[in-house]
């Protein structure tokens, strides 16, 4: 029968280590001023190129968000206006037709676009009574 091991997990031990480590060096350099400063440089020279890196992937990653989005409401809108374009096409090519076809009628009455009709249109009869 196979031996299972157990792990524990070790990350509250690390946190642990890591916060007594911290509570030692607090009490040490609260005593001895030079140590503290040097500690600082020390701790700034390791913190700063890590702090660097996570500044240019945190912009790299938030500009590629943004650029994503950006891109996902350019194609929406390429679809939007892609149908708009179809539909306004179909209708552009019905009003051809119908223009067509009322070129085809008027020659086959025998109209012209206009008419010069000069005269009376109408010729009044009467009034009602309110007049």
């Amino acid at each position: 029968m196979p031996v299972v091991q157990r792990h524990l997990p070790r990350t509250p031990y690390l946190i642990g280590i890591l916060f007594l480590v911290s509570l030692l060096l607090t009490a040490y350099t609260a005593q001895h001023k030079a140590f503290s400063y040097r500690l600082g440089v020390a701790l700034h020279a390791i913190v700063s190129p890590i702090e660097h890196v996570h500044a240019s992937v945190h912009n790299s990653v938030e500009g590629a968000v943004s650029r994503y989005g950006e891109l996902l409401y350019a194609s929406e809108e390429n679809h939007r206006l892609r149908a708009q374009v179809e539909s306004l096409t179909s209708q552009n090519n019905q009003l051809r037709e119908f223009a067509s076809q009322n070129q085809r009628l008027r020659a086959l009455l025998g109209m012209t676009e206009s008419k010069n009709i000069s005269g009376p249109v109408a010729h009044i009869v009467g009034y009602g009574p309110s007049v």
